[in-house]
Formats: C-alpha cells, sequence, structure tokens
C-alpha cells in the first residue's frame, strides 16, 4: 500500500488517500468507468518534514492553484468542467487525532523540557 499525500493547501493540511504520491483523475470516460489519468499537478510539489505536539509528518507544498488541486482531473478532464465525476475527490482535511498511522513520534531530543 502506498502512503498518503499529506498537503499543505491554503493554510490548511489536506489528505489524499487515492492512488498514494499520484493521485488519479476522477472524472467519468465515455465509457462511463474512471479515468486512468493521473492529476499533472504531481511533480509541482515541495516536501518538507513538520514536527508538531504529535510527531513528524511529511508534508507537500504545492505550488499549483488550489483550485486545481482539489479538481482532482487529468489536463483533458480538467479543460471539461461539465463531465461528470465518477468519484468523488479524495482531499479532505488531516486531523492528528484519526490520523495517528501517517504520524512518526517524536524521540526524546525533540521533546523541549
Amino acid at each position: 500500500m502506498t502512503r498518503p499525500i499529506l498537503a499543505m493547501i491554503d493554510d490548511k493540511i489536506w489528505l489524499n488517500d487515492d492512488g498514494g504520491w499520484w493521485p488519479r483523475c476522477v472524472a467519468t470516460t465515455r465509457r462511463r468507468t474512471r479515468c486512468l489519468g493521473h492529476d499533472p499537478t504531481r511533480g509541482s510539489y515541495v516536501w518538507a518534514r513538520m514536527a508538531s505536539r504529535h510527531g513528524l509528518i511529511s508534508v507537500a507544498f504545492p505550488s499549483a492553484e488550489p483550485e486545481r488541486i482539489h479538481a482532482q482531473r487529468c489536463d483533458l478532464h480538467y479543460e471539461h468542467p461539465d463531465i461528470d465525476d465518477h468519484v468523488v475527490p479524495s482531499w479532505h482535511h488531516f486531523s492528528a487525532e484519526r490520523h495517528t498511522h501517517l504520524i512518526t513520534p517524536l524521540t526524546d531530543e525533540w521533546i523541549a523540557t
């Protein structure tokens, strides 16, 4: 199983657990199936490790527009917003309490005294 993407978008951390590092397009094809393309914004991320009171997380900082990222569509389908989604885009808010499996616990050296 691939690790979900955590991305800082509009000053909030969002989680996408669809397809690992490259979320799939959510649009419906002419054959009424889900598009096999990937969101082209996947290569426009800068990665960083962030520490919090819960632990360390790896977060992507995308350079693309937030609307483009949340649409989760390939280039072809992004240009045609009238095409229905086959599935709902899989971006949702990250919660340290609910997504503990994505957090690396801090060692004693990291904990302030």
